[in-house]
């Protein structure tokens, strides 16, 4: 109808505007995402060359697959209860299927390609540039705020997926032999840093199995036995130091002090409080020794205006963050022990910084972070508000729902009222509003819809792999791995952001094989 009215060459324009708006606004806004989905799906509508675009889709292992998981999703509700939950799954998990059927059933120019990949490159610099300055030189904003709000434009776990993908497509576009391309190269550090900087440890993990995984299939591809041997054994080295370092991280401190002969008494005469139950340590110092809280608060008060007994300004009880900062630099939590705080330990303690290696660097932070909350969630502590122990209990809570529902899963609209029965039934201290499913997709799909949910998943994360491979394509590759990756500790595919991502990216595969990459 469309071809009537304009030349036909139109709609691969349209199609090509569609996808640009969905590249600009998977870091944007999901407004911008939703118009650029719409535009697609009413562009090929409109050309209607339906007999291609069927004889496309079914040549497509991988949307196939797709479109087994959606079938498996309305199959799932003849054993559900919750219909109005079913449905509503359903519908946000609409762009999973319909941006890979418009965006396979007719595929995009490959001319269009990159810059489409430019449109979402320059949105991610922009809104990460954006992001970093506000929370950097914004002190009203920054002050206390936890590092997850870095994001403004989305979750800061998918927002950090997108920039781990963007460091791989902005290295992809440097040419040694054009000089004008390293502007890409710097573009990818950018990026490089902002995730660094970002402390998402599921970003982390993903960047990991990213390089892990492409090692091995590169290695695995050279001809030469000696070369082959060589690198295998410099992988297996530097594997080796990245594990003693994660070890030394996280391995109990050496401690200082013993719970034998403690002081009982200050410098001013108090008396001490010890607790020799709590073993949670900061630093190699036990944290619930030599505390004075009267001369502390007396101390903090005439240094201070937050007040000893409120809050810090991330919302946490701040004599915590002020015991946790000292115990951190060895100091006994006197007034004596206070005094040799400086200005800047001061205005740490106020924007709830818990330890003086926090601000070493965004890394140290975070494996100390993680390490104290695992100390804390042994020690009986409680896991709300802690990312790491509430996965904890997230698996837990699917653990206990699989041992009765391993085979068909709870069905589609079930998903969240059995974990709601699991988390009572395990006598769970989450709060209510982090009673989430698995944070596992694998985990959840299982759950779902029992075994055949879980082999489903895995046989597309599979298609993921080997349609990448089949096109020749390393920047697709990459793709897959990252997507693969961020199941294993996210939910990737309950959010609209993260589901926008992978579906999109699923949909160019194809352009993706314009050339020899690798």
């Amino acid at each position: 109808m469309f071809n009537k009215w304009f030349h036909p060459s139109a709609h691969k324009y349209l199609h090509f505007i569609g996808c640009m708006l969905i590249g600009v606004g998977l870091p944007l806004n999901k407004v911008v995402m939703s118009i650029g989905t719409i535009w697609v799906i009413s562009n090929i509508v409109l050309e209607a060359d339906y007999r291609s675009y069927l004889g496309r889709l079914k040549r497509n292992t991988l949307f196939l697959s797709i479109a087994g998981i959606f079938v498996l999703h309305f199959i799932g509700i003849l054993w559900s209860e919750d219909y109005s939950y079913a449905f509503g799954d359903i519908r946000s998990k609409l762009p999973l299927l319909i941006i890979p059927l418009a965006l396979i059933a007719r595929p995009l120019e490959k001319e269009f390609l990159p810059k489409v990949l430019n449109g979402f490159l320059v949105s991610l610099l922009i809104t990460s540039t954006i992001n970093l300055s506000i929370f950097y030189f914004n002190n009203h904003f920054t002050d206390g705020t936890d590092i997850r709000f870095l994001s403004l434009f989305g979750s800061h776990i998918r927002y950090g997926l997108l920039a781990l993908f963007g460091v791989v497509i902005s290295f992809s576009k440097v040419n040694i032999r054009h000089i004008h391309t390293w502007g890409w190269a710097v573009m990818g550090l950018w990026l490089v840093f902002y995730t660094f900087v970002a402390q998402v440890i599921s970003v982390y993990f993903a960047a990991f199995f990213l390089v892990f995984a492409l090692s091995i299939y590169f290695i695995s591809k050279l001809k030469s036995k000696r070369l082959k041997t060589l690198l295998l054994f410099s992988f297996g080295t530097c594997l080796t130091g990245f594990g003693f370092f994660i070890y030394s991280e996280f391995k109990p401190n050496q401690t200082i002090e013993t719970f034998e002969h403690l002081e009982t008494k200050t410098f001013l005469g108090n008396n001490y409080y010890h607790d020799t139950t709590l073993h949670i340590q900061e630093n190699g110092h036990y944290v619930m020794l030599y505390i004075q809280e009267e001369e502390l608060a007396h101390e903090w008060n005439k240094k201070s205006n937050i007040p000893y007994d409120s809050l810090d300004l991330k919302g946490q009880e701040l004599m915590g963050t002020l015991i946790r900062y000292m115990t951190s630099k060895g100091l006994r939590k006197d007034a004596e022990g206070f005094q040799q705080l400086s200005k800047i330990d001061i205005r740490n303690i106020e924007q709830g910084i818990p330890s003086y290696r926090y601000v070493e660097s965004p890394l140290t932070a975070r494996l100390d972070g993680i390490k104290h909350q695992i100390q804390y969630y042994l020690a009986g502590g409680p896991s709300s508000g802690h990312s790491l122990l509430q996965r904890f209990e997230h698996w837990k809570a699917s653990i206990y729902i699989l041992k009765k529902n391993w085979l068909i899963g709870v069905g589609t609209g079930d998903v969240q009222l059995q974990f709601n029965l699991a988390y009572q039934a395990i006598d769970t201290d989450l709060a209510e509003n982090h009673r989430n499913r698995a944070h596992n997709q694998y985990i959840t799909f299982w759950v779902s819809f029992g075994i055949l949910g879980l082999i489903l998943l895995l046989f597309f994360s599979w298609q993921l792999v080997l349609q990448a491979i089949s096109n020749k394509s390393l920047i697709a590759l990459c793709f897959g791995l990252i997507t693969i990756a961020s199941f294993l500790p996210e939910d990737t595919l309950e959010t609209q952001q993260g589901i926008t991502f992978v579906a999109f990216f699923i949909g160019l595969l194809p352009a993706f094989g314009s050339k020899k990459e690798f």
